[in-house]
């Protein structure tokens, strides 16, 4: 910070966050938005006052599982968690070469043993936040093979817009009931996934249950599961 002006004396508020409170320029280190004053005395004259706000950024957060299952030759689905603001956001994943698409939010890849994958999240500041997940490699139908996200925001940002079955099972039905047991979305297709409408409008923010059944790759066997999610506007 600085202060101007030819004060003899200088006196800061907030002292807690300066390197020095009785100099026109000290360091300031803060973790939120925070304003400063200072006021400066000259021999006999009466103080006068300035004051000065601070800016802090959100960084952008973002997370994956620490492992991701996989079947052996087989394809997974690279779905990171990522949260803040969304504004002009970059991406970035290494390895660059073993991903579907290295400048994406989400993309693919066809891991083995050894693969380890991270996103790197940029903002428009230049902030960064990265997550890493490895593959771990799936000889039998475990229960994580068919998973749904804990809640998505259908608010048509390109981000968790839809609510979609993920996991290694090939599925063949995908429901979504409502608080009183009402059916508001049902798929056979394993691509397509609810957006958040029932007979073509938006839902209220609640939770709703969702039902899957899907097939394993491994032995074929029926896999089925249930649980619920958030939908939030």
């Amino acid at each position: 910070l600085l202060a101007e002006g030819g004060a003899d004396f200088y006196e800061w508020n907030n002292g807690e966050f300066l390197s020095a409170t009785d100099i026109p320029n000290p360091m300031v280190s803060v973790e939120e938005t925070t304003t400063f004053t200072v006021v400066g005395t000259h021999d006999f004259c009466a103080g006068d006052t300035a004051t000065v706000r601070v800016f802090v950024n959100d960084s952008p957060e973002v997370s994956l599982p620490t492992t991701i299952p996989y079947i052996p030759g087989g394809t997974v689905s690279l779905i990171p968690v990522i949260s803040g603001d969304g504004t002009n956001y970059t991406y970035a994943w290494t390895p660059a070469n073993e991903v579907a698409c290295a400048d994406c939010p989400q993309t693919t890849a066809q891991p083995d043993s050894t693969s380890v994958y991270t996103i790197t999240v940029t903002d428009q500041n230049g902030c960064t936040a990265s997550a890493s997940t490895r593959g771990t490699p799936v000889l039998e139908c475990i229960d994580g093979l068919v998973e749904v996200p804990t809640g998505f925001t259908p608010d048509n940002d390109g981000r968790n817009d839809e609510l979609r079955v993920l996991g290694l099972a090939d599925v063949r039905l995908f429901r979504v009931y409502n608080r009183w047991g009402e059916l508001v979305f049902e798929t056979t297709d394993p691509s397509e996934g609810w957006d958040g409408t029932y007979k073509g409008k938006p839902v209220n923010t609640d939770v709703y249950v969702w039902y899957v059944e899907a097939v394993c790759p491994v032995d074929g066997s029926i896999v089925s599961k249930k649980g619920d999610t958030s939908l939030l506007r």
